[in-house]
């Protein structure tokens, strides 16, 4: 369809903010925390008990087609004219926003785009998420 290639980022709240978006979502406050689940907590967004536990939070599947329906229509708009960039984030980078980062770039993928997905907090270490937590510098991911 273009030339453009979208990127789609997600990643941990904790650890700052993500480079320029064009897009910013926050989805802390908005789905199951799959963390909250011992069975869960040391899988990612990856897998497909987590992306099942995050869209069973009531409304989830709402803001996912909302969210893949305006990620699509800034894509259709800026068709080349400038970056497109969406950054999707919870608060470790680990499993709501890879889940749904994922989603969203499948979909940008299905009606023609180049995408790069990146997941910039997936693979960070409890240790460095708990020093994050207390407000200590951390290495950039």
């Amino acid at each position: 369809m273009t030339d453009q290639t979208i990127r789609v980022e997600s990643f941990g709240a904790v650890y700052g903010p993500p480079a320029t978006a064009t897009l910013t979502v926050d989805l802390m406050n908005l789905m199951y925390n799959p963390h909250d689940e011992p069975r869960l907590k040391n899988l990612t967004g990856l897998d497909a008990a987590i992306v099942e536990h995050v869209m069973t939070t009531p409304g989830a599947a709402a803001f996912r087609d909302a969210l893949t329906a305006t990620a699509l229509a800034m894509a259709r708009a800026l068709m080349g004219d400038r970056e497109l960039r969406i950054s999707i984030g919870c608060k470790a980078g680990r499993h709501r926003s890879v889940a749904m980062a994922c989603h969203v770039a499948s979909a940008l993928q299905e009606s023609g785009f180049e995408v790069e997905l990146t997941h910039r907090d997936i693979l960070r270490r409890k240790e460095e998420y708990r020093a994050a937590e207390r407000g200590a510098a951390v290495r950039p991911a």
